[in-house]
């Protein structure tokens, strides 16, 4: 009784699952809401970005309620990117891929929004501030540019020409390095006036402020190497890729955007069908025409909770003509299928009932019947010919016939559990 309970667990199952998808389009939508809830746009839609509003424009097969096939419906739907959620995005696809996986332009965005760069060799790595200086200096030496050591002291020339631009109460704003030159001067663009300022570089007879003194040299605190980054790493700077810069180029990559609830589009309709009829009287003679025409709407009824359900609405329509073209009745059937709805959960409970007595009773049945073919293997047979006399011996066939007999029982076991289930169904 148990594999019957089963069998019709799964009939019922399978059809709800076919009837909830006849107004659910989560396997043709762009959109979609993840195991978060939140929504995404999938890369595996085409759709056209404009100031972060993604447009998709396509066809959903819809599945008409009375011819009992699909037909393509035109349908246009947009959503705006969530700028909110656009950092945890390329922070997903950057730990995965890595800096060449994501391409040049998000790993330059990345870098330049947090201090987690290409390392040179394929990995991520976060810059040290020390990049670039000397593990070890031959002697206590440091470099001031202007004359002024204000957080511009550093083991090189080069080095402390690019502190000294950072260095707002020495220079102000709107400056940036043009290089050392002349071997001791400073060269600073004046990015306003589009002038060049020249300041000389002094040196000063001690360790800088990010080394310690090691005999007659100096010795870098630190490392000047990237590391690498840590889950928790990128969990800090990910608020930092919260930037609308990343967008187009998640979406040239084919990358996933996070984005809002997608906006409701107005009812696409298209034409499924349409019939002509000639109509003749009683003696065979035209006294007009009939034309029927059928069209599906489709109906954005979704929500939060139903991300991709719609509204199916049939309509046939119904015109006779006169022999003049003039309209001379009109009628109009309007076929609605009802909105999704998830398939039912059909609670099933085994071996919860009281346990009873069977009644039992003796019957008497003969055990010594015989089979169709008298239980033995048929003798061989002999055939003459005009070449000759032969035998074909039956034995082979009788033990070929007695191995298919547990699949013969089988199947016929299987094809009497379906007649019963008929049965009972009727």
């Amino acid at each position: 009784m148990d594999y019957f309970k089963l069998i019709l667990f799964l009939f019922f199952f399978s059809s709800s699952m076919a009837f909830a998808s006849a107004a659910d389009f989560s396997g043709q939508s762009p959109f979609f809401r993840n195991s978060a809830g939140t929504w995404i746009n999938s890369k595996d839609f085409a759709s056209q970005l404009s100031s972060n509003t993604l447009t998709y424009e396509g066809q959903y097969k819809v599945q008409s309620p009375t011819a009992g096939r699909s037909f393509p419906v035109t349908v246009t739907r947009t959503a705006t990117a969530d700028l909110s959620r656009v950092g945890s995005a390329v922070k997903t696809v950057a730990k995965v891929l890595g800096p060449v996986g994501v391409g040049l332009a998000i790993a330059d965005l990345v870098c330049s929004t947090t201090d987690i760069c290409d390392d040179g060799f394929g990995s991520w790595g976060i810059e040290s501030p020390l990049e670039g200086f000397p593990t070890t200096l031959d002697q206590q030496m440091a470099y001031c540019t202007g004359g002024i050591c204000a957080g511009s002291e550093a083991p090189t020339q080069e080095i402390s020409c690019d502190l000294a631009v950072n260095v707002a109460q020495f220079w102000g704003s709107n400056k940036s390095s043009g290089g050392v030159v002349a071997g001791s001067y400073c060269r600073v663009l004046d990015e306003q006036n589009n002038v060049f300022l020249d300041a000389p570089i002094t040196p000063v007879s001690r360790c800088p402020p990010q080394y310690s003194v090691s005999g007659a040299g100096c010795v870098l605190n630190g490392s000047n190497q990237p590391t690498v980054p840590t889950d928790q790493d990128w969990d800090n700077k990910e608020a930092l890729m919260n930037d609308p810069s990343f967008v187009p180029h998640l979406h040239t990559s084919g990358f996933d955007i996070p984005v809002g609830q997608p906006d409701p589009f107005p009812p696409a309709n298209t034409l499924v069908g349409e019939k002509t009829t000639t109509l003749k009287d009683g003696a065979g003679n035209t006294i007009g025409t009939q034309v029927e025409t059928t069209t599906i709407t489709l109906t954005d009824n979704s929500t939060v909770d139903s991300p991709n359900n719609f509204d199916i609405k049939e309509e046939k329509t119904v015109i006779n003509y006169d022999i003049n073209n003039n309209i001379t009745d009109q009628s109009t059937t309007v076929n609605e299928a009802p909105p999704s709805e998830a398939p039912a959960e059909d609670d099933i409970t085994f071996d919860d009932v009281t346990d009873t007595d069977l009644e039992e009773k003796e019957i008497t049945a003969p055990l010594n019947t015989t089979s169709w073919g008298g239980g033995s293997c048929p003798a061989p047979i002999s055939m003459n010919t005009s070449v000759g006399n032969f035998e074909f011996d039956t034995q082979p066939f009788c033990d070929f016939a007695e191995a298919l007999k547990p699949f013969i029982l089988i199947v016929a076991s299987i094809l009497g559990a379906f007649i019963i289930l008929r049965a009972r169904k009727s």
